[in-house]
């Protein structure tokens, strides 16, 4: 697998999700108002949830998709962001 990159400004960090990140991702994704912006995410989201999305994301073909956590350096992480270059609409963030 290729290197996962690191994207760092003074305020955010967009780095590798990893399994530490779960309980976060649990808390802020069991949320309505975010799975209502989505289009797969489920809704009540459980540990069951987080756990299967990093588990995902550890097979990812970084040459046709990428997750990354963000991460600000007071808070720590707040939110994923995907890049799907590929999507069968085009490129795709999400």
């Amino acid at each position: 697998m290729a290197a996962f990159p690191t994207v760092s400004t003074p305020r955010l960090t967009l780095r590798a999700p990893v399994g530490d990140d779960a309980d976060r991702i649990l808390a802020l994704a069991n949320d309505i108002d975010i799975a209502r912006m989505t289009t797969s995410m489920p809704y009540p989201y459980g540990r069951a949830d987080a756990e299967a999305f990093l588990a995902r994301v550890e097979t990812l073909d970084l040459n046709r998709e990428m997750v990354f956590a963000i991460d600000d350096g007071r808070d720590g992480l707040v939110g994923v962001l995907g890049l799907f270059p590929h999507g069968p609409l085009g490129p795709e963030i999400g």
